[in-house]
């Protein structure tokens, strides 16, 4: 896949909403998928994990997983249609394909 110059980073920041106060969203996996338009994708999958520490906890963190969300690798969202297989990018409509059953 060719390079179009970006840079991905390995966690993706959320929306400090009440129920994700504190997440973040490290890379989880990532895989390649074959678009309906003819080019290749590369598709990033983060977890949401939400910091679960107690207050009186002095040194290191705890973390609870919360919903993946799938997007490829310049920020546009995926949807699953069919769980290793089938995709599709939210904002143009795009089916992806990958030929790996183990992927998300």
């Amino acid at each position: 896949m060719p390079s179009l110059g970006l840079v991905v980073e390995d966690e993706l920041r959320v929306p400090d909403a009440d129920d994700l106060k504190g997440a973040r969203m490290p890379v989880r996996q990532h895989f390649l998928a074959q678009g309906d338009d003819g080019n290749e994708y590369e598709i990033l999958v983060y977890v949401a994990q939400r910091d679960v520490t107690p207050m009186d906890q002095t040194h290191g963190r705890s973390y609870s997983d919360l919903l993946p969300e799938l997007r490829t690798s310049t920020g546009l969202a995926v949807n699953v249609l069919e769980t290793g297989r089938r995709y599709q990018i939210v904002k143009t409509g795009v089916i992806l394909e990958s030929s790996d059953p183990n992927r998300f």
